[in-house]
């Protein structure tokens, strides 16, 4: 378990993130700018500050409705990751939410509440996006589990208690693998102590 202050997430994850954009996650805008997966595209919203594109994960088969699981990719380029979200974002969260839960909800013919939303942190890839799965879906292993997955509700309502550098001042507590480059070349030398 990582207790990641603002001080450790300054000195540790932001110099990880800047080597982990460029070419590491040229996949994601290749899906963004419609060159890739355009086939499997559910929902696009081309606006380069409110907009996002949703897509099926690659962990869905496509078929199996109650392991049902996509993906909404921001366009926005200004947010990495969850420490990114400041209160001044929580209208442009509600809008996401409201798209992706009636896109959903509409194209697979189910309510509304049936639908998990939430972020990872640590993510997978440092370009801000957001898991939408069914509810019933058991098949996400840690994905799911606390200390790696936020809700993007609990996310919309710590907004209003939050200072302007939102997330950014607190510390977030979560799981990372001894593999992970941020334990390996940051966070050991910290807990080694």
């Amino acid at each position: 378990m990582i207790e990641e202050t603002p001080e450790l997430y300054r000195k540790y994850v932001v110099p990880y993130i800047c080597k982990q954009t460029g070419d590491r996650i040229k996949w994601v805008f290749n899906i963004l700018n419609g060159d890739k997966e355009a086939d499997k595209i559910v929902y696009r919203n081309d606006d380069p500050q409110e907009g996002f594109v949703l897509v099926p994960d690659m962990k869905w088969d496509q078929k199996t409705m109650d392991s049902l699981y996509l993906c909404a990719i921001v366009h926005r380029k200004d947010i990495a990751s969850i420490r990114d979200i400041k209160p001044i974002h929580k209208q442009w969260l509600l809008n996401i939410k409201k798209q992706i839960l009636d896109v959903m909800s509409e194209k697979y013919s189910m309510d509304r509440d049936q639908f998990r939303l939430f972020v990872h942190y640590q993510p997978s890839y440092y370009h801000f996006h957001i898991h939408a799965v069914n509810v019933h879906h058991n098949g996400l292993g840690n994905g799911i589990s606390v200390g790696k997955a936020i809700l993007l509700d609990d996310i919309i309502a710590q907004l209003d208690y939050l200072p302007d550098n939102g997330f950014e001042a607190i510390t977030l507590n979560y799981v990372l693998g001894e593999q992970h480059g941020l334990w390996v070349d940051g966070f050991s030398k910290d807990y080694a102590k």
